[in-house]
């Protein structure tokens, strides 16, 4: 599932903020994919700004991770959703 608590509890100084572009360098995913699941799962992705402008904490970029391994397993937007 999406489980964000490790990265709460480790990572409270990471305060660092991320762009698409800079996310999909890290995970070495096209920026178009990180685009429609940002759209997809926008409500359970820590963010700040809004438009061209929004920001991503640390904890998205393994959000993305997860959404992706679980995608990649053949589940579905919906399922994804409800784990």
């Amino acid at each position: 599932g999406l489980d964000t608590t490790f990265f709460q509890e480790a990572d409270v100084a990471d305060n660092r903020l991320y762009s698409i572009a800079a996310m999909a360098k890290i995970l070495d995913m096209p920026e178009s994919t990180l685009h429609y699941w940002k759209n997809r799962f926008d409500d359970v992705l820590p963010s700040f700004g809004t438009g061209r402008g929004k920001r991503y904490r640390a904890e998205a970029v393994a959000i993305f991770r997860d959404i992706g391994a679980m995608l990649a397993q053949g589940l579905s937007a919906g399922d994804v959703r409800s784990e």
